[in-house]
């Protein structure tokens, strides 16, 4: 993985919380730089066997409909500039898929101040987050 000098990050627990979500295929939600969740999504996606991008910056509305509920992974990146509308119809999704696919979901932000503030919904957030890698300095 390519690594950005000024930023502290243990390789080493980043690694083993990856081989974790490969093995169990475990949701996995990852803030940070974008060169670096970059680096370690493409760890994560090499090992599905189908997976499917979605950018959350995309102006227009998600297309969850097409994505395939059992087996896939999806991809949500920027997950922390989704919309209340957007986060609504992901957790829609995400009940009606009952867990037949993995979420890797990358931001740069933390999500942890949008939940305090109200601004991501916290069942979303706990729906989404079983393993989260930050790599961020704080």
């Amino acid at each position: 993985m390519k690594r950005e000098p000024d930023v502290a990050v243990d390789w080493t627990s980043v690694e083993h919380d990856l081989d974790i979500v490969r093995s169990t295929r475990s949701n996995l939600v990852i803030i940070g730089p974008d060169l670096l969740v970059t680096d370690v999504l493409r760890s994560v996606i090499a090992a599905a066997q189908y997976s499917i991008i979605v950018s959350a910056c995309d102006p227009r509305p998600l297309r969850l409909a097409a994505v395939p509920l059992p087996g896939a992974t999806l991809v949500l990146r920027d997950i922390d500039k989704l919309d209340a509308d957007d986060q609504a119809d992901l957790l829609d999704w995400l009940e009606r898929a009952n867990g037949e696919q993995q979420i890797v979901c990358t931001g740069s932000g933390l999500l942890l101040s949008q939940l305090k503030s109200g601004a991501f919904d916290p069942r979303l957030y706990y729906r989404l987050n079983s393993v989260c890698i930050n790599l961020t300095n704080s």
